[in-house]
């Protein structure tokens, strides 16, 4: 039904924004947690040309709750400030004191969005000399209520008693600055003060890296509870920066350290001029004319120091059991996309046909642009994301390279594969190296050449062998029926979660029948099944230009938290075992043996 409201035409026009409305949007505003919002108050102190920024975090207590809750957060730099008139201006929606939006600000309308995403109101104070500090408030609760369509006039003031006393304040920011300060907290935004500042140490310390790193910026959080400065640090997922927390022992061991060397060096390659590659890329600049700007590959990999070697050093099996594996774990998403030299999102892309492999945190890659390829890179008006999306051959474009519409994703998609694959090599060899050295040392300090070694691990199989980039397709099907299982008797497991192991060779246009689907395989692939009480399966097809097979793993019997990360492991290593083996007759003998050493692991054990 058609409201009655909108059945009248009003003669005095109307808005084109309603800002109850706007603010619902607003507040609902996709950011993934409050620090990254937060980052949006940062993002403004830096285009404000601010030195030092620092973060306060309040608590008071709740009476009803029983406990301290989040009061408020004040974000206070040392930036240029503001006269009165641009205060009362920026608290307004798509307003910006810079016509081009500042070296890292986009639409002018991150301070109103991320503060409506984390709390009911925000106070923005600012002075261009310490005599005259303005402030003016948006009270999103208030300005509903009450129909307010207009900001008023800021008034004069003074700071909040605990930022004027802090040394931030007297020693950088008396003479200009801004101050925004968040409160009546969303109660899913209300987390403990101690643990909102840890996490923007960790979230500020890698977004702002580059910044933090040349000193341009310095970037601290004060809790109540703490009652001192932390200074926080860059943290770099490419391990190059010399000027973060996290560093290698100079003496080659395994353990990380506040003062030492990079754990990671830039990669060498014959398409890569000191570890980077530029593009030179098209866009339409604002009178629609084609233009060019940079777009910069680079990649990093483990020094050969801190990798087996380290490991054997300091007596650990596996370089991802050191103190170094377990810290560069955390930052094994894959690409790190910086724009106007703050990172702006880290992912796969697309661009990893399989995510979360153990030996691919040993190795980074970085993709970085200026704000002209905004659009090539459909940039979110949140700065959150990026859009790098797989595109299937079927799929392509019609489009050609000098063309700014040509997808990003395809610019970049050879040369990633080439980089991963080589980097993976890279890395095989220096496992093989090291464990070569090390069985010899074994060899001769026991005079033994039968010495017990240690077993082998996924990681240590999977590094012997050099493995084809598979071409990977999945689709839902029913099963009715399939091979005779190989035999199992000899695997440890109690309950085995390969249900079927069978290689089937199938001649051309042979085919296998699931319920009403029939599947007609090409030649030379590998098909693996994963099943759900042998009536659902998701099949995998690897194509290493051999003969065809089919593997079937049931899923009831996994431990579903290994799954993702593990399983399909296994599963190539399966693969590339099928094309390592002669001979047909030695197939399941191998399979055995390996399904027999990783049955109890998958099924949920160690």
């Amino acid at each position: 039904m058609q409201d009655e409201n909108f059945e009248t035409i009003n003669p005095d026009g109307v808005y084109y924004v309603d800002i109850k409305n706007l603010i619902k949007v607003f507040s609902s505003t996709e950011y993934d947690s409050l620090e990254k919002a937060a980052s949006e108050i940062i993002d403004n102190a830096i285009d404000a040309n601010a030195k030092n920024i620092i973060v306060f975090l309040r608590s008071t207590y709740d009476s009803k709750k029983g406990k301290n809750v989040l009061s408020e957060i004040a974000f206070l730099d040392d930036g240029e400030g503001m006269a009165p008139g641009l205060i009362q201006h920026v608290v307004g929606f798509g307003a910006s004191s810079r016509g081009n939006g500042g070296k890292i600000g986009k639409f002018g309308i991150g301070m109103n969005q991320a503060s409506l995403f984390a709390c009911k109101k925000f106070d923005v104070y600012s002075w261009i000399n310490e005599n005259d500090i303005y402030l003016e408030t948006f009270d999103s609760e208030y300005i509903v209520q009450n129909n307010i369509e207009k900001a008023a006039p800021p008034i004069k003031t003074e700071l909040p008693k605990y930022v004027s006393d802090s040394s931030i304040y007297k020693v950088n920011a008396r003479k200009h600055g801004t101050l925004i300060v968040w409160s009546k907290f969303k109660e899913n935004k209300m987390a403990k003060p101690i643990t909102i500042a840890k996490r923007m140490k960790n979230e500020f310390g890698r977004v702002y890296r580059n910044y933090l790193n040349s000193g341009e910026v310095h970037i601290y959080t004060e809790t109540e509870s703490s009652g001192f400065l932390d200074n926080i640090h860059a943290i770099d997922p490419m391990f190059l920066l010399e000027n973060t927390d996290v560093l290698g022992d100079p003496n080659g061991h395994s353990i990380k350290c506040s003062e030492g060397e990079p754990l990671f060096e830039l990669f060498s390659n014959d398409m890569l001029e000191n570890g980077c590659k530029a593009y030179d890329v098209p866009y339409y600049d604002i009178t629609g004319k084609i233009k060019y700007s940079k777009v910069i590959l680079r990649a990093s990999i483990i020094k050969e120091k801190f990798y087996y070697n380290a490991a054997y050093k300091d007596k650990i099996k596996q370089p991802g059991d050191t103190e170094i594996g377990g810290y560069v774990k955390e930052f094994q998403k894959g690409i790190t996309v910086i724009r106007n030299n703050r990172e702006i999102d880290f992912n796969y892309f697309g661009f990893y046909d399989s995510t979360n492999q153990p030996q691919d945190r040993w190795f980074k890659l970085e993709i970085k642009f200026t704000e002209e390829l905004d659009e090539a890179f459909h940039v979110s008006n949140n700065k959150q994301h990026v859009e790098l999306k797989k595109i299937s051959d079927s799929k392509l474009p019609d489009f050609k390279e000098d063309d700014p519409n040509y997808p990003m994703w395809l610019r970049l998609k050879k040369d990633i594969d080439k980089l991963l694959s080589a980097m993976r090599n890279r890395n095989r060899a220096l496992a093989k190296k090291a464990k070569n050295a090390f069985k010899s040392i074994r060899n001769d300090s026991s005079g033994n050449e039968n010495v017990q070694h240690n077993e082998e691990s996924l990681d240590d199989i999977l590094n012997s062998f050099v493995m084809s980039k598979p071409s990977i397709s999945k689709e839902l099907v029913g099963i009715d029926q399939m091979a005779t299982p190989l035999n199992q008797e000899h695997l440890d497991c109690d309950q085995n979660p390969i249900s079927f192991v069978e290689s089937i060779v199938l001649e051309k246009k042979d085919s296998i029948q699931c319920h009403k689907n029939e599947l007609y395989y090409e030649e030379n692939s590998i098909i693996v099944s994963y099943e759900t009480k042998l009536k659902e399966c998701v099949t995998y097809e690897y194509d290493f230009h051999l003969k065809k097979y089919i593997i079937c793993f049931n899923l009831d019997l996994i431990d579903k938290n290994r799954f993702d990360s593990n399983i399909e492991y296994l599963v190539v290593l399966l693969c590339v075992t099928i094309c390592d083996e002669g001979s047909e007759s030695s197939i399941g003998k191998k399979f055995l043996k390996l399904l027999g050493k990783y049955c109890a692991y998958i099924c949920g054990g160690n």
